[in-house]
């Protein structure tokens, strides 16, 4: 029989008594176990290979799981501090083994049925975490941490899981941005922000796609310097700092210890780099929107929000709009472009997204509702981008398998955010069974939808491969079940496996991939308007909706001043 201790290590360090009976083990073995040192029994049918003081050996001991920011530094979340134990028990909990150091919090049962054995949800924790946190800024930066880490997915996700517990929390979203990479690069651009500084982050300055942390008013590239990705780029940093001022913005860099210890003096040498290039032209500051700031003391439990104005006149598409939505790079000779429109008076919307991205569906959604609105004409082509290259055409398990090998998430947190994602696909009338739903490569599809727009029927069969994927549960990687739906919109099947079975169209998708690189273009649903402004993610309607009318703007006051 394999050891106890190498059982209970192969299970991720915590196992209950009926599996390792399950394995042949007896009283005997476990108390053997036990007294050599091997692994502990933290509670009665529990057994361990965790160190007694390990926080989640804690928790199992006292006779819960971990919740809040302490579950949350267990899965890498951003903090300046190691935070104190919270365990969630069940309200129907009768026997608790209280301990010194460990608060104890009763949630109900749509939280205790969520979860692992030592902690609830990843994002029941984040929603009870953000309004623990001891600041605003640590809020925030548990927030961003959320979205860069795919805890949640997109603004609307996001409110509703920060929003759970306190309705004003919802409004982090706001501040939460999925672009940051560490808690400097966060925390910074949360203290500019609050002082009144317009941010952009993760800004494009080099021909290969080089990006700044973030641009300050829109003449200062702020590069925070972590430990963990600059302690051996010293010369790929200098060089950074060349294409910042090639850029034409002012280079300045921010150390882990800058942005923790010495946050005044480096607020004070960015104000002066503002104020320098800035002589003589009147500041940026304050023009562009900024997301609603706390008031109010600014310890735990007590930060809150105040009204916001955002006028119509002032929301640019390309500033501070959003939290997801940026300028696209300055376009130089050798970038490849987007093609306008057909109909000169149509915007032309160039939309990069995957027939396996659960986001790009609901996006067409919301987009498709704020064209209606839209006093306009709009021209939609879809180009393609592939999540998961590598996966194979019959994958072997169901979706919760593959995110949990590709994210390296634990299952019973996949299924979560699979039923979150569902939730919010319902809410735009979208049946998503991610149960019945085939993992496969997507590079024949995006074949076949270059081949349907080669016929002028693209958006019908961007629809129908969706449709087919999320809701159906049909296979959309082999090219005989390809050629069936391509027939299922009026195309002729046998021309359909023809191109897919020579590959017809594969360099078509391909032009698509490089476009997206040269663009800067990370991930989608990414929507380039007009050529020059694009919304990354399933934003709401009424922001698909405003960059559509600020489009339209700009072209009448464009050819208002040709006349």
């Amino acid at each position: 029989m394999t050891s106890i201790d190498d059982l209970v290590a192969a299970a991720g360090g915590l196992l209950h008594k009926r599996a390792l009976v399950a394995h042949g083990a007896t009283d005997r073995h476990l108390t053997a176990a036990v007294r050599g040192g091997g692994v502990s029994r933290p509670r009665r049918g529990w057994y361990s290979t965790w160190p007694p003081t390990d926080p989640r050996h804690v928790a199992v001991a006292v006779g819960g799981r971990l919740t809040g920011a302490s579950a949350l530094a267990q899965r890498g979340a951003w903090s300046w501090r190691e935070p104190g134990l919270v365990v969630s028990v069940p309200r129907t909990a009768s026997r608790l083994r209280r301990r010194r150091g460990v608060r104890v919090v009763w949630d109900g049962p749509e939280v205790s049925e969520r979860g692992g054995v030592w902690s609830v949800d990843v994002r029941d924790a984040l929603a009870r975490a953000v309004v623990e946190a001891a600041s605003f800024e640590d809020a925030v930066v548990l927030a961003d941490w959320a979205r860069a880490s795919g805890v949640v997915h997109d603004d609307d996700d996001a409110r509703a899981v920060l929003g759970r517990h306190r309705r004003d929390a919802a409004t982090l979203a706001e501040w939460a941005d999925g672009g940051c990479d560490s808690i400097i690069e966060s925390a910074a651009g949360t203290r500019l922000r609050l002082a009144g500084r317009r941010i952009r982050r993760q800004v494009v300055v080099g021909p290969r796609g080089e990006r700044v942390d973030m641009v300050v008013d829109g003449v200062v590239g702020l590069e925070t310097d972590g430990r963990q990705f600059h302690a051996d780029r010293f010369e790929r940093d200098r060089r950074k700092d060349a294409l910042v001022a090639i850029h034409g913005l002012a280079p300045f860099r921010a150390s882990y210890l800058a942005v923790r210890d010495r946050w005044e003096e480096t607020e004070s040498a960015v104000d002066a780099l503002v104020r320098t290039r800035r002589r003589g032209v009147r500041t940026a500051r304050g023009t562009d929107p900024t997301p609603r700031r706390p008031r109010g003391r600014r310890g735990a439990r007590s930060w809150h929000f105040g009204p916001r104005r955002r006028p119509r006149s002032r929301l640019g598409v390309g500033g501070n709009a959003g939290a997801s939505r940026r300028l696209l790079p300055t376009v130089t000779a050798s970038t490849p472009v987007p093609v306008p429109s057909a109909t000169p008076d149509a915007v032309k919307i160039d939309v990069w997204s995957d027939i396996a991205c659960p986001w790009c569906f609901i996006g067409k959604r919301k987009f498709e509702a704020a064209a209606a609105q839209f006093d306009g004409a709009v021209e939609v082509e879809y180009h393609s981008f592939e999540l998961a290259p590598e996966t194979p055409v019959d994958f072997d398990g169901d979706e919760v398998d593959f995110l949990s090998g590709h994210k390296g998430l634990q299952a019973d947190q996949v299924a979560g955010m699979l039923a979150s994602v569902a939730e919010i696909a319902a809410r735009v009338g979208l049946d998503y069974d991610f149960g019945a739903l085939r993992h496969t490569n997507t590079v024949k599809a995006h074949e076949l939808l270059h081949h349907a727009k080669s016929l002028g029927r693209q958006l019908e069969m961007t629809e129908r491969l969706f449709a087919a994927y999320f809701e159906e549960g049909r296979h959309v990687g082999r090219v005989d079940d390809l050629a069936d739906l391509a027939a299922e919109i009026g195309l002729d099947r046998d021309d359909a496996l023809g191109a897919l079975e020579s590959g017809r169209h594969l360099a078509a998708v391909r032009d698509d991939q490089a476009r997206a690189q040269s663009l800067g273009i990370t991930g989608v649903p990414f929507f380039v308007l007009d050529g020059k402004y694009g919304i990354s993610g399933a934003q709401a309607p009424e922001a698909f909706l405003q960059a559509l009318e600020q489009v339209a703007a700009e072209r009448a006051t464009a050819t208002e001043s040709a006349r």
